[in-house]
C-alpha cells in the first residue's frame, strides 16, 4: 500500500482540462466564457476540483463538477460568467460561485445538499433562502431580514 499523495495534474490548456477531465459539452461555452477574462498562472487539477490560479493575486478560481466559484465579487461573478445569479461562498468568504448550466444531481456534502443545523434538524440551505429585497443579504428561514430588520 503506498503512502504517497497522488500527484496533481497540470494543463496547458483549458481544451486539454476539458478532455481529461470530461466535463460535460452542455458546461464547455459557458467554462470558457467564464473563464476568458481571467489572467492565469496555472490550472492544476486537485482531487475535487481543477484549480485556475490567477496572475493577478486575486483568489484563485475553482471548478468543481457542478458550479465555478472563486469570485471576489457578485458583480464579478455575474460579469464574468453572464450567470442571471451567484452566490456568496460559505466555504470561502468573500467569493462568490454560480452553477454551471448542466451540474447534474448533487452529492451529500456537496455545496447544493441540506446541511444539519444545531439540534440534529435539517437546514434550508441558503442557496434556497431568498435575498432581501432592500440589503440582499439572505434571510432567514422566516423570511426576515437579521441585517436591515426589513
Amino acid at each position: 500500500m503506498s503512502t504517497t499523495a497522488p500527484t496533481r495534474r497540470s494543463f496547458t490548456s483549458y481544451s486539454d482540462m476539458f478532455r481529461e477531465r470530461r466535463i460535460p459539452v452542455e458546461n464547455r461555452d459557458f467554462i470558457a466564457a467564464a473563464l476568458d477574462q481571467v489572467e492565469r498562472l496555472d490550472i492544476t487539477e486537485l482531487v475535487s476540483y481543477v484549480k485556475i490560479t490567477r496572475a493577478n493575486k486575486q483568489p484563485d478560481i475553482r471548478l468543481y463538477r457542478g458550479y465555478i466559484g472563486g469570485y471576489t465579487s457578485e458583480a464579478e461573478a455575474l460579469r464574468m460568467t453572464d450567470a442571471k445569479v451567484a452566490y456568496e461562498s460559505e466555504t470561502r468568504p468573500g467569493t462568490w460561485w454560480v452553477w454551471l448550466p448542466e451540474h447534474g444531481q448533487p452529492t451529500p456534502g456537496s455545496a447544493g445538499t441540506p446541511r444539519r443545523a444545531r439540534g440534529g434538524r435539517l437546514a434550508e440551505s441558503s442557496w434556497l433562502r431568498k435575498p432581501c429585497p432592500v440589503c440582499r443579504y439572505l434571510m432567514n428561514e422566516a423570511g426576515k431580514c437579521t441585517n436591515c430588520r426589513s
